[in-house]
């Protein structure tokens, strides 16, 4: 592993490889952390192949063909349907049993039902998807939420810009820590720790088409509502990712720590996906 550990380029292919196979977030960075060496473990358990904190010659080429340890087989429910989207569009999808992913779907609710979305309204959905034993991704978690900013941060933005809202994709930037909302109460949240890609709302029209583009350090941070009424996101939302439950907020954070790649490392990056409805119909 001291081997290993000196030669960043075979580190970058290892962290592909375990990218491929469902079990570290890319991108590579060329670095043998904490999280990446949990990955290794948990791509040979299954296979059989002992691990004592090297990459063994059996390892290795097992990593030559990784999908069949870990495979994804969508049903057609919900959580197959958001798994499906997700591979279509080409994001990374964790599929470790004990790993979650975090996804928002916007103009829907938590039945799965399509909805119009309306200015100052919860009117998205925060998953939590993880992937069973075997392939199939179901739900952990589904809660009401908002991807935009409410009336405050949209029609009197603090920068003249216009308020910032993250663009659709995928999206690794949070770790959790602490943060404080409009009303200054401090809660348990995911933290913005890297630069996001965001639109402006210029217009102020609460939508996106059209918007100049934008990136960085904005504190878009993934936090509770404070249990705001679902017609009224107010000052809970300035651009953040919001829970409107708190309850369910406190829910979302307990399982995000029993998450292995946290465990492994209490700075880990979660990676967040954000879709629209309609791209669950394929």
């Amino acid at each position: 592993m001291a081997l290993l550990v000196r030669d960043a380029a075979l580190v970058d292919a290892l962290q592909a490889r375990l990218s491929a196979a469902g079990l570290l977030d890319p991108p590579t960075d060329g670095f043998l952390g904490p999280v990446t060496q949990w990955a290794l473990m948990a791509f040979c358990g299954p296979l059989g192949i002992p691990f004592e904190g090297a990459l063994s010659p059996a390892a290795a080429r097992a990593l030559l063909a990784p999908g069949a340890a870990w495979p994804l087989r969508p049903g057609d429910d919900l959580a197959g349907r958001v798994a499906a989207a997700m591979e279509r569009r080409g994001d990374w999808i964790c599929r470790h049993p004990e790993g979650l992913n975090i996804v928002y779907v916007e103009g829907m609710d938590p039945e799965g039902v399509k909805r119009p979305r309306r200015p100052d309204h919860f009117d998205d959905l925060r998953l939590l998807l993880r992937v069973a034993p075997g392939g199939r991704p179901e739900l952990a978690g589904a809660w009401p939420a908002t991807t935009g900013g409410g009336r405050p941060s949209v029609e009197e933005p603090a920068e003249p810009a216009g308020a910032p809202r993250l663009r659709l994709g995928q999206h690794r930037a949070w770790a959790i820590g602490r943060t404080a909302i409009g009303t200054g109460q401090e809660q348990d949240a995911l933290v913005q720790v890297a630069p996001l890609a965001v639109t402006r709302d210029a217009n102020r029209d609460f939508h996106r088409e059209g918007d100049p583009l934008d990136s960085g350090l904005l504190i878009i941070d993934q936090h509770g509502g404070m249990d705001a009424p679902p017609g009224e996101v107010g000052g809970a939302g300035a651009g953040c990712l919001v829970g409107r439950e708190q309850e369910g907020h406190r829910a979302f954070m307990a399982m995000l720590r029993r998450d292995p790649r946290w465990r492994a490392s209490s700075a880990h990056r979660f990676t967040t996906s954000v879709l629209e409805a309609k791209e669950l119909d394929g």
